[in-house]
């Protein structure tokens, strides 16, 4: 996409909406308005470049606990209200992207997660299953592997606890293979190795 020069008219829309929207609603709201598109990254260097107000919702990192916001005590225009109100949510209105509890999405590293609570907290599925199937709740010290390898396979017997020392020393010793029982003993060998440091340790 190519550079987009904003002009005075553009950037007074945007020192009045950046505060309050997320990114997305606000390239949404310049399509609908101006008739162009922009990305997450030409809306951070229009940030950076003209000096726009910090938001003062949570937008990727943008607003930090603590920080005071620009316009704090300060209402924004009616002018302005009547142009981006088509995009306020209603009291109880439910957005179109919403996924119940329950709901299932992979990553991007593959991985299949779950929605275990409202708002929006999400968990590993194979940990899901894990803890369900063994009544326990894993440590965050703890990781689930498949056995086999293979991350869509969601078999009580492939899913194989370890700590995140277990993992790393398995990943790093490439002892994970497509092989469950071979993967298995690569566990067993990371455990022992993890014991015999400990105990080195107490020594010194």
């Amino acid at each position: 996409m190519e550079r987009h020069i904003w002009n005075e008219e553009e950037l007074e829309f945007l020192r009045e909406v950046y505060p309050y929207y997320p990114n997305k609603e606000i390239a949404e709201m310049l399509k609908n308005k101006f008739g162009f598109e922009v990305t997450d990254k030409q809306l951070a260097n229009a940030r950076r470049n003209n000096d726009l107000p910090k938001k003062v919702i949570l937008n990727s990192g943008c607003y930090k606990k603590g920080d005071e916001p620009w316009n704090k005590g300060r209402e924004m225009s009616d002018e302005t209200k009547e142009k981006v109100k088509k995009t306020w949510f209603k009291k109880g209105q439910i957005p179109k992207n919403h996924r119940p509890v329950g709901s299932t999405r992979i990553d991007r590293d593959g991985y299949k997660l779950i929605k275990i609570a409202e708002p929006n907290k999400w968990i590993v599925y194979s940990r899901y299953v894990y803890e369900r199937a063994h009544g326990e709740k894993l440590k965050k010290n703890e990781a689930i592997i498949f056995a086999d390898g293979d991350k869509t396979n969601f078999a009580i017997d492939n899913l194989v606890k370890v700590s995140r020392a277990n993992l790393l020393y398995l990943n790093n010793k490439k002892l994970i293979f497509d092989d469950p029982e071979l993967t298995k003993t690569g566990v067993n060998v990371s455990k022992v190795v993890e014991k015999i440091n400990k105990l080195e340790r107490k020594e010194d």
